[in-house]
């Protein structure tokens, strides 16, 4: 299941459609497995012919272990920064087979990426870097939306409040670091987008 870049799909949906298969499979006395597997730095430091010796050794055989070969092989893993260079590429005006074979991917593959840039470079937004450590407010994110779902009524600011949480789980999927001075200035930058003017003990 793959839930990242997809519209409208989060970790929650992930969960769920976890948790709904593990119980239809309980609830029909049929055996159940979930491997989680987090391929992100995987790619970059692990052997995929080893990886897949010591899935064979320990036992993982047949259809799961041609599955993990198919998805192994042959792939070309990019990070945030160079599909921002692709897309960039692309954008000045160079032929997208060319970069395409320049960064070893399928047509397809630089399809998609150039499908969602915004989400590409929302990622990327200036100053946000990787989590290293726990944020200055480590639970900020965490208390926003659980505020705006909570909420009957409106706050002062809504569709500020709608714009930050939306850039905030954005970051949180990319699993991006947020200060609160990071924060206070995407929250001036969207009250200039909207034309609201904030106080500035914001």
């Amino acid at each position: 299941m793959q839930f990242g870049f997809q519209e409208k799909k989060s970790t929650e949906d992930a969960i769920l459609n976890l948790t709904e298969y593990v119980s239809d499979a309980l609830d029909n006395a049929k055996p159940c497995m979930a491997v989680f597997i987090d391929l992100a730095k995987a790619f970059d430091t692990v052997s995929h012919s080893l990886l897949l010796r010591k899935l064979d050794d320990v036992g993982i055989r047949g259809r799961a272990l041609s599955l993990m070969e198919s998805y192994l092989s042959n792939r070309a893993h990019l990070t945030i920064a160079e599909k921002k260079k692709l897309i960039e590429k692309v954008e000045e005006g160079e032929k997208k087979s060319d970069v395409a074979k320049e960064f070893k991917i399928p047509l397809s593959t630089l399809s998609t990426i150039i499908k969602h840039k915004e989400k590409i470079n929302a990622a990327q937004t200036a100053g946000v870097r990787k989590r290293t450590t726990k944020g200055e407010f480590p639970r900020l994110e965490e208390s926003l939306v659980a505020g705006v779902r909570k909420r009957t009524t409106k706050g002062e600011f809504p569709r500020l409040e709608e714009s930050l949480v939306i850039w905030l789980r954005q970051c949180r999927g990319q699993k991006v670091f947020i200060s609160g001075n990071l924060l206070k200035e995407k929250a001036k930058e969207f009250a200039s987008t909207l034309s609201i003017l904030l106080a500035e003990t914001c």
